[in-house]
């Protein structure tokens, strides 16, 4: 799979598109999972990887990257659709935890106050 439609695709460093062509078929069986709204605990590990590769494009100066940093975020997200409705219900997911761990928090407030 390759994100030709994103302007800037070809400028991409090709380390870069090597880079994010592995990641694809490393995570391939995850990310097959993700697009059938499937939990799959390697999703996590492919996002850290994703958050790093952008982070030390981030680094690197315009001209050495040959191209802005959102045409390579673009890429990314091109490359990795799946990931969008993941990520999404993850979101989800830690809000809602956030929000029971709020509430039982309060109601030990005021559990100790009475």
């Amino acid at each position: 799979m390759s994100p030709l439609h994103v302007n800037g695709w070809e400028r991409l460093d090709p380390a870069l598109r090597a880079e994010l062509r592995r990641l694809r078929e490393e995570y391939a069986e995850a990310l097959r999972a993700a697009a059938r709204g499937a939990a799959d605990r390697r999703l996590s590990s492919l996002s850290l990887a994703l958050g790093r590769l952008l982070a030390v494009q981030a680094r690197r100066p315009a001209a050495e990257r040959g191209c802005s940093l959102a045409t390579v975020s673009l890429a990314v997200d091109a490359m990795f659709p799946e990931l969008r409705g993941w990520y999404d219900r993850r979101v989800e997911q830690v809000q809602r935890q956030r929000l029971a761990a709020a509430r039982a928090a309060a109601e030990t407030r005021r559990g100790a106050a009475s």
